[in-house]
């Protein structure tokens, strides 16, 4: 998997998106991670997906396509995240810091400072959790 685009411009924002084959795009929304499930991507039908992508916003609101994969080659998203500990015991915050693009063969990650990572997957990383494209 190859970066279709790299913002100049500092990243503001990072989002998924499914395009489909037979009906319009589901569009994530930039930097969620709240709980609310028919917003998350994992829960949105994987049937007749044409191309699982990672979207990236940068300062002058420019949407850039970063990553995508074929719908029959796609696992699923995963949120970077950062936890930050204070000294005194307290309980950490935590902050998205990216989003990752599983696919059978590779991860690759945008994160929000507009470094970009891609990586061969494991081959311990539960291939049999994932349907590619079947649902």
């Amino acid at each position: 998997m190859l970066a279709l685009s790299q913002p100049s411009e500092p990243i503001r924002g990072v989002r998924w998106r499914f395009e489909y084959t037979d009906k319009p795009p589901k569009i994530g929304i930039w930097n969620y991670t709240g709980d609310a499930p028919e917003l998350q991507a994992w829960r949105q039908s994987k049937s007749n997906l044409l191309f699982a992508v990672i979207e990236a916003k940068d300062q002058n609101q420019v949407i850039h396509r970063i990553f995508e994969c074929p719908g029959a080659d796609f696992c699923n998203f995963q949120t970077e995240m950062e936890a930050r500990f204070s000294m005194n015991g307290g309980t950490g915050q935590h902050r998205m810091v990216g989003l990752t693009l599983v696919s059978r063969t590779e991860r690759a990650t945008i994160f929000l400072n507009g470094e970009i990572e891609i990586a061969k997957r494991a081959s311990d990383d539960f291939d049999n959790h994932y349907k590619y494209g079947k649902v």
